[in-house]
């Protein structure tokens, strides 16, 4: 092999990740890149059952524990008496706030409040430890930021930063929450040398919110999108065939989808496909409107055969709420699924689908807050002459070619080249 076969031939990366996504197909094939083009990867994982990834360096470490440094490791050896010193210490603010930031009560994160050298967890050593001997620092999401840059900026190792999922915005956590996490993830962005995210809504998120900072770049996209493709699209039949890949939740109109088809009339066949946690609402609402002939909920398949089995259908339904910035901006797998699997789609007006249905022209776009846009969307579909709806499915799959991961792969693999040059 050539060097330009193995651009990081020799790199030294190290992987600091949170949770089993880390094992996630994803970061499989992201690792795999990064091996393949001569890096060495050693894995940073905080869930002590999370088994190692086949032939990786891996290190388990507790999550959620946190040491308490001795007094010798925050003054100078022979300053005063090991008992004077202590006595000083842990009788000031400083000091009781110290003993406070390891109550397993206070769930604030207290590392940059009192800095690395007063608190530290087995994470923070440990990528300490490793800082010598690593060339790239690869944090994946929020979470892991804090700890790795703080590293990273001490041992002068440049750091990659991985997202693929916006937790600043998680409501869930509560306002505070997301006003410091994005506090943070702002001042700490300086110190990112390279930036991957999971979909170009996410890239534009951050482009909006921290395009200012000098320096500031915009991150290479990697697409959740399947692995393969159909060869060719399924010539549209009589029927129109629709599909709603994915689990039922309450943060999608799944009903209203229901009570769409009724109002769509008998040309709509609908199939959900996917874990129902909406409990008997869904079968009992299909049941009331006389759908059962032409609506359905079956069971999820396995991910190996999904672009397969969604290729026998004609439109791939993406409904999404979008009451947060990460169903807002995101481009979902489903999505990309429906494309490798050549359907035409019917999407949520929403910035993460809406730019990849705008730029490929494969469907349409419903706004919610229209009365009874879900219906509108399905009768029209439904309507089309099957030469156009063929068009439709013929660019999904052509555009599905732009979110591969082939196409995507060199691009990943020249950021940490460029990171580490």
């Amino acid at each position: 092999m050539s060097a330009l076969d193995t651009p990081l031939a020799g790199a030294r990366i190290c992987l600091v990740a949170s949770n089993t996504l880390m094992f996630h197909r994803r970061f499989l094939l992201e690792m795999q890149a990064l091996e393949d083009a001569g890096a060495y990867l050693r894995i940073v994982g905080f869930y002590e059952d999370s088994p190692a990834p086949p032939g990786k360096e891996f290190h388990p470490v507790p999550l959620n524990t946190r040491r308490r440094p001795a007094v010798e490791e925050l003054v100078p050896a022979g300053s005063a008496s090991a008992r004077g010193v202590r006595s000083r210490v842990e009788n000031t603010a400083l000091g009781i706030a110290r003993r406070l930031a390891y109550q397993p009560w206070v769930r604030k994160p207290v590392d940059l409040v009192l800095g690395p050298e007063f608190t530290t967890t087995p994470r923070t050593e440990l990528l300490q430890q490793f800082a010598p001997n690593t060339d790239i620092f690869w944090a994946v999401d929020y979470l892991n930021l804090e700890n790795t840059s703080a590293v990273a900026a001490r041992s002068g190792v440049p750091l990659v930063y991985e997202t693929i999922d916006l937790i600043p915005e998680y409501d869930h956590l509560g306002p505070a929450f997301s006003r410091r996490a994005r506090k943070i993830e702002r001042n700490l962005m300086s110190q990112v040398a390279g930036f991957v995210t999971a979909c170009d809504g996410y890239a534009d998120y951050y482009e909006e919110r921290y395009g200012d900072i000098p320096g500031f770049r915009r991150p290479v996209v990697h697409d959740n999108a399947p692995e393969h493709s159909v060869p060719s699209i399924r010539p549209t039949g009589e029927s129109r065939r629709f599909l709603f890949l994915g689990a039922l939740t309450f943060d999608r109109p799944i009903v209203e989808l229901i009570e769409a088809c009724a109002a769509a009339g008998g040309a709509v066949d609908l199939t959900f496909q996917g874990e129902d946690y909406l409990g008997d609402a869904p079968r009992q609402r299909i049941a009331d409107l006389g759908l059962g002939d032409r609506v359905r909920i079956v069971e999820p398949c396995s991910g190996e055969s999904i672009v397969e089995t969604a290729a026998a259908y004609d439109v791939g339904i993406v409904a999404l709420r979008g009451r947060n910035e990460n169903e807002r901006r995101a481009t979902t797998t489903k999505l990309l699924t429906y494309m490798a699997a050549g359907l035409a789609v019917i999407g949520s007006d929403l910035p993460g689908i809406s730019h990849v249905v705008s730029t490929h022209k494969n469907g349409r776009l419903v706004d919610e807050a229209e009365h009874g846009g879900w219906a509108s969307a399905l009768v029209a579909m439904s309507a089309l002459p099957a030469l156009e709806l063929d068009d439709l499915k013929r660019r999904s799959l052509a555009g599905s070619a732009d979110h591969s991961w082939a196409h995507q792969r060199p691009v990943f693999v020249e950021e940490f080249r460029r990171v580490l040059r």
